[in-house]
């Protein structure tokens, strides 16, 4: 017998993108699929000439990991360079994620899972680096129109 495998993020990522698009009204030439520094899975632009993000997101295959990952964020956040060099994996992806976030300042993060499941974040950034979440409804990510 031959045994399957499918791996979930790629099928959860795709069903973003068409999210983004049907459900937000996000032209397709403002949405992608990784940010320039891989740091995030999808991401939108403002236009077509701008390289910042208006919403970055980042797509994993459980529930578990995003409130883990989201946690994280929010407590790197919060205290900007607790990063130490032997952290790895999670700890390591979500102060990564939340460094990204702080250079390129995005005003939305996402993350999304599998059966609908996903968090929405307003995302504010302050001159001493630390980086603050607040809740919002999926409102946030609807399409307000091309930047010029």
């Amino acid at each position: 017998a031959v045994a399957l495998a499918l791996w979930i993020e790629p099928i959860i990522t795709v069903a973003t993108l068409a999210r983004l698009h049907f459900d937000y009204g996000w032209p397709r030439h403002l949405i992608g699929m990784q940010s320039s520094d891989y740091a995030f899975d999808v991401v939108t632009h403002r236009s077509s000439q701008s390289a910042s993000e208006a919403i970055a997101c980042e797509v994993k295959k459980t529930t578990g990991e995003i409130v883990r990952l989201t946690e994280l964020m929010q407590a790197y956040g919060r205290e900007p360079g607790t990063l130490q060099p032997e952290r790895t994996g999670t700890a390591r992806s979500g102060f990564k994620k939340c460094a990204a976030l702080s250079r390129r300042r995005p005003p939305v993060f996402w993350a999304v899972g599998p059966g609908g499941f996903e968090q929405v974040f307003r995302v504010a950034y302050a001159d001493d680096g630390s980086v603050a979440f607040q809740a919002a409804d999926d409102d946030v990510l609807r399409f307000a129109g091309e930047a010029g």
